[in-house]
């Protein structure tokens, strides 16, 4: 067979396939679903928000924010003197006894905070674990109640951070 011969058969075949029945081309109309009608997005039904933790949650925070309430307690009894103690030892020279005193109280001042530091770190765990539970599955979501004692527990330790800042600054860390 001669390529002549295939593409006389092929090319009768193939626009048969794009006539009618009564031998005419489709329309070039649009289609009624090829309208310029709105698409809709499907109706999802909203997640429903706790309004309350469950109880093994509630416990985890609890715990948390009463390790972060105490370490950010005894780093505000002690921020006082500190800040007292660098004042005094901005004025000295490096290496002197006020300066290495302050710059103890200031370290002493960091550790005395580590466990807020932990307990917010670890508040921020409970947060992400629990956004990765409510990803996977349609559940009540609980994340909108942590967020503000995350942010609270976050805000303190940065303000923390800040205050370490200042008073290294003053004794020249």
């Amino acid at each position: 067979m001669t390529p002549k011969s295939v593409l006389s058969i092929i090319v009768p075949l193939t626009l048969a396939g794009c006539a009618t029945p009564s031998g005419e081309f489709p329309s070039l109309e649009r289609r009624p679903f090829e309208q310029n009608s709105a698409i809709e997005a499907p109706i999802v039904p909203p997640t429903p928000v706790a309004t309350s933790l469950p109880a093994d949650i509630a416990a985890k925070v609890d715990t948390l924010r009463a390790r972060y309430r105490a370490a950010a307690g005894g780093y505000a009894a002690m921020l006082p003197n500190v800040r007292a103690r660098a004042n005094a030892a901005a004025r000295t020279p490096l290496g002197s006894e006020s300066w290495i005193q302050a710059q103890l109280l200031v370290s002493r001042l960091d550790k005395e905070r580590s466990d807020a530091v932990n307990a917010a770190a670890a508040m921020d765990d409970l947060v992400v674990a629990q956004l990765d539970v409510e990803s996977q599955k349609p559940i009540i979501i609980i994340s909108p109640l942590l967020r503000p004692i995350q942010a609270e527990m976050n805000d303190g330790v940065a303000k923390q951070n800040q205050e370490i800042d200042q008073l290294s600054k003053i004794i020249g860390l």
